[in-house]
């Protein structure tokens, strides 16, 4: 791949300030150091990680055990009730979750599936990105691996937003193309003035979930809980089943 802009090459986004890569950039860090500290995650996460569960749960005006599904749902370490470990962005994505199933009327087994399967996704492709961008130190910069790790760290805050862009843009673009093949695939029951709900003997539409493609979890999982509201007041609060344990 060419990064050109105005018919010159531009710095490669792996170049560093002084414009050097590899062996040159290499040698400043093979001399290793200790824990880049809390400086990282507050970069990374939007703010410092300041409130516990109980006090994320005052906020939100719901039951703390709704804060730790949710947390499990994501795939995320289990937290102690005295542990500070959430931002105010944890906030605001909890009481976004919560004022969705409000809206939409979403039992606690779907708010669970649309945790998990954010969490599910994201757990990867972290993992898969993290892995390319250590590889390329390695194999085309001359990094040592261990030298490679500490490296990205200290790249990840340039780093992360351009990839938080692709994602959403990627994300979108998908949901695009799904909203467009139903839209094509289920134009003429609006045509013909279809009802608004299915009966419980209809067949499922192409590509919504069967028994082979669960609700509440990955394909090949089942719905581990039968639909009950999950609005029990303006703040929802959901306590269904704990999520099945995060995959090794």
């Amino acid at each position: 791949m060419t990064y050109a802009t105005s018919g010159r090459a531009a710095p490669l986004p792996w170049a560093g300030d002084d414009g050097r890569s590899g062996p040159a950039r290499r040698r400043r860090r093979d001399t290793g150091r200790g824990d880049p500290g809390p400086g990282l995650d507050d970069e990374l996460l939007g703010g410092p990680a300041a409130r516990t569960a109980a006090e994320v749960a005052r906020e939100l005006g719901t039951g703390v055990e709704f804060v730790h599904e949710a947390w499990r749902a994501l795939g995320l370490p289990a937290v102690d009730e005295d542990e500070r470990i959430f931002t105010a962005e944890d906030v605001r994505a909890l009481r976004e979750i919560l004022e969705l199933a409000e809206a939409q009327h979403l039992d606690e087994s779907t708010v669970t599936t649309l945790l998990r399967s954010t969490g599910h996704t994201m757990d990867r492709l972290v993992l898969w990105q993290a892995e390319a961008l250590v590889g390329d130190l390695v194999e085309l910069q001359g990094y040592e691996p261990v030298a490679a790790r500490l490296e990205l760290l200290d790249r990840l805050p340039g780093i992360a937003p351009v990839l938080e862009r692709q994602l959403t843009h990627a994300w979108r673009r998908q949901l695009a193309a799904y909203a467009g093949r139903y839209a094509v695939e289920f134009s003429h029951a609006r045509e013909e003035g279809a009802p608004g709900r299915e009966s419980s003997g209809s067949p499922a539409p192409s590509g919504s979930p069967t028994s082979s493609t669960s609700p509440s979890g990955p394909p090949g999982s089942s719905r581990s809980s039968s639909p009950t509201s999950c609005r029990t007041s303006s703040r929802a609060r959901v306590t269904s089943s704990r999520p099945p344990a995060r995959a090794s």
